[in-house]
């Protein structure tokens, strides 16, 4: 702007006395890093990971509003920690709790494949009585043409 001023191709602007006359802000040459933010629950997570590292290839189910057990797990024992337990008590609990949980999960899972041998059980039963109806319709169609048969070969018989 000042080379414009001089060379007379622009007219001073109204501001522009106030703005040569405050210097510009004097940036910091290098930027501060933010402290880094550490959560309790993350420590947590972390400690239970190095305990049971096979817990973090249990994919997540991304289209699911629940967290992953091992969230619900850091929770479960900073709530044992907040009640007063040592975090290694409020470990302990947390994992008791956690394997009465997989315990009933599983019974649920047995539940629900007894269920399904029930039904297949019952719908086998179905059909093989369909089968045997079925067979049993042959039967009885094959016995009245065979006395229609009987009959004809008498009838036969008789004419010669």
């Amino acid at each position: 702007m000042k080379h414009m001023l001089k060379s007379n191709a622009v007219k001073e602007p109204l501001w522009y006395q106030a703005v040569s006359r405050t210097p510009p802000a004097e940036l910091p040459l290098k930027a501060s890093v933010p402290p880094r933010l550490v959560y309790e629950e993350d420590t947590l997570i972390r400690g239970y990971l190095r305990r049971n590292p096979e817990a973090a290839f249990i994919p997540l189910t991304m289209n699911s509003t629940e967290p992953h057990f091992v969230r619900k797990f850091a929770w479960r024992q900073q709530e044992l920690m907040g009640a007063g337990y040592s975090r290694e008590e409020a470990y302990q609990l947390s994992e008791r709790e956690l394997e009465s949980e997989k315990i009933k999960a599983h019974q649920l899972v047995n539940t629900d494949e007894d269920l399904i041998k029930s039904v297949q059980d019952e719908e086998e039963e179905f059909v093989k009585l369909a089968i045997s109806m079925q067979k049993g319709r042959v039967e009885e169609k094959s016995e009245e043409e065979a006395p229609a048969h009987d009959e004809d070969a008498a009838d036969e018989k008789k004419k010669e």
